[in-house]
């Protein structure tokens, strides 16, 4: 709600004030925090371990997942070096995937990690505001609104400003031009609805636009 408001406000204009090595700075610290959040998958530990658990952990490291990983981001680097129209990322994945079957199938003493498993594929009723007109809601409300307000102001200010700051980076990188108040006003509309099934709030990612961007 903040972020449509945001956008009628005609916010998204101060994006324009922002100086350009604080977007290459910005990028360069993305790029740095997806690489670093990957290691602990890629090594077949568990989430949150951190550096000490890094070290305490490499005696449970996966040699063959770490293996597979290496040789799937290689395969990936080539193809987008040496075959850019080809969709690398779809073509990594699909090989990743059938390596690691081949090797479960014939050696399976090779420990190369868990699979993600089943997702849920059912979709919630979006319900979730109905519950704030529970007579057990509005005295926690009444304690906690100062709160609440402060949270969700600065949630939808880092996100609002992480959002603007990806899409001057894609704008940079693909020579193109966003309309940050229809951004802003996209994507308040779009938390909405996810607050209405029960999601958390969700911002802009530039990595992910470039990435789907480079793969086609």
């Amino acid at each position: 709600l903040l972020q449509v408001l945001f956008a009628l406000l005609r916010f998204g204009a101060l994006v324009s004030f922002v100086p350009l090595p604080v977007v290459a700075g910005f990028m360069d610290g993305l790029a740095l925090l997806i690489a670093s959040a990957q290691v602990e998958t890629l090594l077949g530990l568990p989430h949150g371990a951190g550096a000490s658990g890094l070290a305490d952990g490499l005696g449970r490291v996966k040699f063959g997942g770490v293996a597979l990983g290496i040789a799937t981001v290689a395969l990936c680097w080539i193809v987008a070096r040496r075959w850019p129209r080809l969709p690398w990322a779809l073509m990594g994945i699909v090989a990743g995937t059938l390596a690691y079957a081949i090797v479960a199938a014939g050696w399976p003493g090779v420990s190369l990690g868990p699979l993600l498993g089943v997702t849920l594929m059912d979709f919630p009723a979006p319900l979730a505001f109905t519950k704030l007109a529970s007579p057990a809601v509005a005295p926690i409300l009444q304690t906690h609104l100062p709160q609440l307000l402060t949270t969700a102001l600065v949630i939808a200010l880092i996100g609002s400003m992480d959002a603007l700051l990806s899409a001057v980076a894609v704008d940079a990188r693909l020579n193109m031009r966003h309309d940050s108040n229809r951004l802003l006003l996209g994507m308040g509309l779009a938390n909405l609805a996810c607050a209405a099934v029960g999601g958390v709030p969700v911002a802009n990612s530039s990595s992910v636009q470039l990435t789907a961007h480079g793969a086609g």
